[in-house]
Formats: structure tokens, C-alpha cells, sequence
């Protein structure tokens, strides 16, 4: 989820990353040392050994007070899928056994199920359903070990799983996804403040900040969600002159959203029971959706 510290720690990354076009390692695009971060100037910043006084400039980030919009999104909040992990799994049967079968090469994902249909000796239920979700310290025996686990009298011997009281097995793998919505729409009002020592840096940071920011106005939060930055005005302030500051304010109109987050994953199978007299339970509709 984003909010407005998310969004001032997008903002600080996307001004260092105009400071600096060629990486932190390298020269700023002012050649002065400056130092980009959140919040507001200290006592240290004036004092220390990196001050303003000693030729360091400062870019400062911060969210204004009382600057809050909200803006009308979408009703319902739609559910919408952010990225999909797809199943690289299989699982055979034959009769009463289970073989989980890793991909050659890649990393191995997805759910796999298994639908049993029991002889009526044991203690399963009529239509018994087990899954496990693959991990990446998963092995195909491990994952048979993890479903024999699950069933009351099943064994497993490397990536087989064997259920004696099975008369049938049919097997599904799946896989799932991050799925967000939003929650919430907002306007913040955030000001990236210019700090230095000469009037010509003050002017070459606080162009190249306004084009870069203004170049491409929607860049990515830390939770992967775009927000949108607008200019808002910007200023000199010329009060702190006779200390060697020169100091311009860039006022940026933020727009993001509030998500809310989860994982959705695919259906394996769908059954459908009628209770008719008699305590009978029919299977309307009873099969995998995703075959292995």
C-alpha cells in the first residue's frame, strides 16, 4: 500500500536519480556534492561535516500540511490482477497413485491437487479433495509427502503418492496470482526544497528537478502502483542571502491510490451437491478445470 511516505520516498528516488544521471558512485550533474533525502533541514546540515557551509547542497522532501485531496474512484472497488504465477508442475495418476513431476529447467510453482474417489473401506469422504502450494525448497517428494500427509492411510516413495483406499485419483495443478484494488484515490501536495551555497547551483537543480519531474509525470511507488506528479508553482527564497544560502522551493501536486492487496488462485476442481432424500449426495458437475 502507498502512502505519503511512499510517495516521498518515490519522489526522492526519482530527484536522485536527476541529480545524479550516471549513479550515486558517479559526479552530480552540478559537479557539487548534494545530498538527496526526506524531511527537513537540522542543526547538522548548517554545523557538520557535510553542511552547507562546506559546499554541500541539499534537495529536502516533504509532504505539506493541510494539502490532502481526496479524489472519486471507481465504486465497487473492482478486484484487478497485478501479476500471475503460473503453474510449472504436473501431476500423473494412474488408478490409485500420484506422480508429481517437476519442470527441467526453471523454477518450480503452482498448486497441486488431487481429487479422490474413495473404495467406501477407509475413513475418506466421497469426493476428497487435497492440495499443496509448491514452495521454492520444494522437491517432488517433498510435495508427495506433503499430500500423503493430507490422506488418512497414504504412503509416498520419492515424487509418488499411493492411497489404498482409492479407487481413482485425477490430479490438477494451478497456479495464482497478486490481485489489489483501490481503496482509496488522493491529491497530496509535497514541496522538494533546494538548499545551497551558490545562486548557479540553486538554478541548474532546481531546472533540471522541474524538466525531469515534469518530463514524465507518472513513475512507479514502492509498492508498484504509478503515481501521478503535476508542477505546482515553484520559488526563490532570497531571505537567507547574507549566510551564503540560496534556497528554491518546487511544489509538486502528487496523485496516487490507497490499494488493498491479496492472492486469488485458480480453481482445480468444482462440485456441485444436491441433498435429496434419503441423506444421497449427487454430484451435479464434479471435474478438473485445469488438467494436469
Amino acid at each position: 500500500m502507498t502512502d505519503i511516505a511512499g510517495v516521498s520516498t518515490a519522489l526522492t528516488r526519482a530527484v536522485d536519480a536527476i541529480v545524479y544521471p550516471n549513479g550515486d558512485s558517479a559526479a552530480s550533474l552540478t559537479g557539487r556534492r548534494t545530498i538527496i533525502r526526506r524531511g527537513w533541514i537540522t542543526n547538522e546540515d548548517y554545523t557538520g561535516s557535510c553542511s552547507l557551509a562546506l559546499g554541500v547542497d541539499y534537495v529536502f522532501v516533504t509532504a505539506l500540511s493541510g494539502a490532502f485531496k481526496s479524489i472519486a474512484c471507481e465504486l465497487g472497488m473492482p478486484w484487478r490482477e497485478t501479476s500471475l504465477v503460473p503453474a510449472t508442475v504436473s501431476i500423473q495418476t494412474v488408478g490409485n497413485t500420484a506422480t508429481v513431476v517437476f519442470p527441467s529447467s526453471g523454477q518450480a510453482s503452482g498448486i497441486v491437487g488431487l481429487h479422490i474417489t474413495p473404495d467406501g473401506t477407509g475413513a475418506l469422504h466421497a469426493r476428497s479433495v487435497v492440495g499443496h502450494v509448491v514452495t521454492a525448497t520444494d522437491t517432488p517428494a517433498s510435495v508427495a509427502a506433503a499430500l500423503a500427509t493430507l490422506v488418512p492411510g497414504a504412503s509416498s516413495s520419492g515424487g509418488t503418492l499411493r492411497i489404498p483406499s482409492a479407487t481413482a485419483l485425477r490430479g490438477a495443478v494451478g497456479g495464482h496470482a497478486d490481485i489489489a484494488r483501490v481503496t482509496r484515490r488522493q491529491q497530496q501536495m509535497f514541496n522538494v526544497s533546494i538548499w545551497t551555497g551558490t545562486w548557479s547551483a540553486r538554478d541548474d537543480l532546481g531546472f533540471a528537478i522541474d524538466a525531469g519531474l515534469s518530463g514524465d509525470p507518472f513513475f512507479p511507488a514502492p509498492d508498484g502502483s504509478m503515481i501521478l506528479v503535476e508542477s505546482a508553482g515553484s520559488y526563490d527564497v532570497d531571505t537567507m542571502m547574507t549566510q551564503n544560502i540560496w534556497r528554491r522551493d518546487l511544489k509538486f501536486r502528487c496523485t496516487f491510490d490507497t490499494l488493498q492487496t491479496d492472492t486469488a488462485t485458480q480453481v482445480l476442481f468444482t462440485i456441485l451437491n444436491v441433498d435429496t432424500p434419503g441423506d444421497v449426495s449427487i454430484s451435479l458437475s464434479d471435474w478438473p478445470l485445469n488438467p494436469a
